[in-house]
């Protein structure tokens, strides 16, 4: 819950010197002090949204917000007359306040009824007081808060929506698993307010879905069937809280095993045997659980498939109306049967008559020109290979391959190298023979 008096102590435009001011109805100083006016409205907006956005506050109205706003001194306690001055302008003027039986109006963006506008062409816009006495009680919703919990709703919701239809206490317990805290009356409303941007999104008793084409959903002419529609999401909803049950239980009985395990370690059986009897009684319950959920599960089936049913026995019995006035006006006698015979002999008869027979070619000229083709046929495919083989060879004998290894590298000698070092190595052998005969 909000913590009013803190958000007033935090707030420095709340200061003691300000406070009489500010809680007061400062409707006069709108023509005597127009600047303590606005100093004084703007105070109250700021405040106001912080309130709202602070606590998520979507939905109030005048009269009880009023005796919330009370702000306790230690020197008195200040209800904020002027109150009414700061709501209207939001309603009026910022449009950051909407009422509620504005929802279901049709958005600023279409067009307006002829009846409306002549309405506002003679007697003005209707300009909205919340002290009115029917006002004064009607829920007020901020526009800020609305927007931002309807995107959420949007985002968890309409997924689901899409493949079943759902009561309103199936999707506040969706949302309250995500951690999102609305009650049924504020999901509602954010419901409504969708509706403008979403024309398939449709709302009636308590049941909210999302029209797809689905046959079994919606009637001949496209409007959803309610009455069937509840019982299903009844049925979807008990299972949901069935199943949400059998988890519960299943995690108690993992804690108590937990425990027990504990308990055995510790050589405590007296504590031991109760934790073991209590995870008896919890898994004979979960058991339950589940074959009530297997029985709902198959009664689900068993409700689409009635629906199937309906669906197929009404086409059935429409298209055996259909064939029954067919047939009707198609009876005929046997005359007229075989008057029709003669009829059609008649036809074929003067089609011989009238037809030109072409002579059919010889199956030897065909023979013999299929002959022709495909001598043809092989005798390109063998000219075709010769080509191929002939510009292969010419690139073969266009490649030079090198029979020893380039100069320059290390450790290689060309066929002139070797030949000469041969010849140098012949004459110093005959030079060392000279020698050797000049000595002896």
């Amino acid at each position: 819950m909000i913590d009013i008096q803190q958000l007033y102590r935090s707030n420095k435009e709340f200061r003691d010197s300000r406070l009489n001011s500010l809680f007061s109805d400062f409707s006069g100083l709108k023509e005597s002090n127009p600047e303590g006016y606005m100093a004084n409205l703007n105070a109250w907006k700021h405040f106001l949204s912080s309130v709202f956005n602070h606590g998520e506050m979507l939905s109030f109205n005048y009269t009880f917000l009023k005796k919330m706003l009370l702000y306790r001194t230690s020197r008195r306690d200040y209800l904020p007359e002027g109150l009414y001055i700061v709501l209207n302008d939001m309603i009026n003027n910022d449009k950051s306040l909407i009422l509620e039986s504005t929802l279901n109006m049709h958005n600023e963006s279409q067009r307006p009824g002829i009846l409306l506008m002549l309405k506002n062409a003679f007697f003005g816009t209707n300009i909205i007081d919340v002290r009115n006495k029917q006002t004064s009680v009607e829920t007020l919703l901020s526009v800020e808060v609305l927007e931002n919990k309807c995107k959420v709703i949007k985002e968890k919701l309409f997924p689901i929506l899409d493949s079943d239809a759902l009561n309103l206490d199936h999707l506040r317990s969706i949302l309250t698993e995500s951690n999102i805290d609305i009650s049924k009356h504020d999901l509602l409303l954010c419901l409504q307010y969708l509706q403008r941007d979403f024309d398939k999104l449709e709302i009636s008793n308590d049941i909210v879905v999302m029209k797809n084409g689905d046959a079994r959903r919606e009637d001949e002419s496209g409007e959803v069937v309610y009455e069937d529609l509840k019982h299903i999401s009844d049925l979807s909803y008990t299972i949901y809280k069935l199943q949400k049950y059998g988890n519960e239980k299943i995690q108690e009985v993992s804690d108590i095993d937990k425990k027990l395990k504990k308990s055995l370690h510790e050589k405590n059986l007296i504590v031991a045997k109760t934790q073991l009897k209590l995870k008896k009684l919890h898994e004979i319950q979960i058991n339950k659980t589940l074959n009530s959920l297997e029985n709902l599960h198959t009664l689900k089936i068993k409700v689409e498939d009635a629906q199937n049913n309906l669906l197929i026995s009404k086409v059935w019995k429409e298209n055996t109306n259909v064939m029954k006035l067919l047939n009707q006006k198609a009876e005929v006698s046997d005359e007229t049967f075989d008057e029709l015979y003669r009829e059609i002999q008649q036809t074929d008869h003067i089609s011989n008559k009238l037809g030109i027979k072409f002579a059919d070619p010889e199956d030897e000229a065909i023979d013999k020109e299929l002959a022709e083709l495909e001598s043809q046929v092989i005798s390109d495919n063998k000219r075709g290979e010769e080509q191929e083989i002939e510009e292969i060879q010419k690139k073969l004998d266009s490649l030079k391959l090198p029979t020893s290894k380039p100069l320059g590298e290390k450790g290689t000698q060309t066929a002139n190298q070797k030949q000469q070092e041969v010849n140098e190595g012949g004459k110093k052998e005959d030079i060392e023979t000279n020698k050797e005969a000049v000595l002896n």
